[in-house]
């Protein structure tokens, strides 16, 4: 079994960091689920093993330090020795600054650090594989981030409220357009520039995030949990939560679910927002 914990970053990135995560034990059979999610995160493996990493029909062996990006879809790390990895949960359309690449860089890839072309990074994720529990590791990143947000551009808020405004039932591009007073056109190039993808892409992952948090938390009905996250009938429900998780609503509830006294490791720290 895993165990999660979490740290808050230095008040200065609080706006761009959610928290510092490690998980460390040994892992369930099934693997490591990473659900769809806006926000990209940097994990630093302080294991030497590396196991195969599943996205979107490609396997490939996970790196030992690398950003997992923007996925619309679930990735799965076959998980095959005990893990200790330890990492940074971006808040959704915040860590171009931070990461100093524009957000549609991390779409739908895993990228290892090595291949991203920034020493700085590479050297940060040795520093963090040598460093002892999270609260060092935590110390190392606040330094490292508040230095680099000092020599960056700010990203974009305005992409961040309206992310704020979409929810599960579809919200169109022309009422974002209408309620932030852009053009529709500006309103989607700063969703695809700051938070990495367009409007729609948002709905589906805010919509299926609704509802593997209802599932791991309620006990409602399918029916009334694809009612409240936005789906047309359960159906859709269906069809796309095993498009994008990989598994029935119901086999994911009998997997993840947290009211029963079963603790959720890091499979949720890449958060929707």
């Amino acid at each position: 079994m895993t165990a999660f914990s979490a740290q808050p970053p230095h008040p200065t990135l609080k706006a761009f960091i959610h928290y510092y995560w490690e998980v460390r034990g040994t892992p369930a059979s099934g693997g490591e689920r990473f659900l769809p999610g806006l926000s990209p995160a940097f994990i630093v493996s302080k294991r030497t093993e590396r196991s195969p990493l599943r996205y979107r029909g490609n396997t490939e062996l996970q790196p030992l330090a690398f950003v997992k990006g923007i996925l619309s879809e679930h990735a799965l790390l076959e998980e095959q020795h005990e893990v200790w990895n330890i990492g940074v949960a971006f808040r959704p359309g915040a860590a171009r600054p931070l990461l100093d690449r524009p957000a549609d860089a991390w779409r739908e890839t895993v990228i290892d650090v090595e291949d991203i072309e920034d020493p700085a990074l590479s050297r940060l994720a040795e520093r963090v594989r040598n460093s002892g529990q999270l609260h060092e590791a935590a110390h190392t990143f606040d330094t490292f981030f508040m230095k680099r947000l000092d020599n960056s551009d700010i990203a974009d808020a305005r992409a961040r409220r309206l992310l704020a405004e979409v929810d599960g039932r579809g919200t169109s591009l022309g009422n974002l357009a209408s309620r932030s007073g852009l053009s529709t056109r500006h309103v989607r190039r700063l969703f695809v520039e700051e938070i990495g993808v367009g409007p729609s892409v948002c709905t589906r992952v805010v919509r299926v995030r609704t509802a593997t948090a209802l599932l791991e938390n309620t006990h409602a009905r399918l029916a009334d949990v694809a009612q409240h996250a936005g789906y047309y009938d359960q159906a859709h429900f269906t069809r796309e939560f095993r498009t994008l998780i990989g598994v029935t609503p119901g086999r994911y509830r009998q997997q993840e679910q947290k009211i029963a006294p079963l603790f959720q490791d890091g499979r949720s720290v890449q958060e929707t927002g």
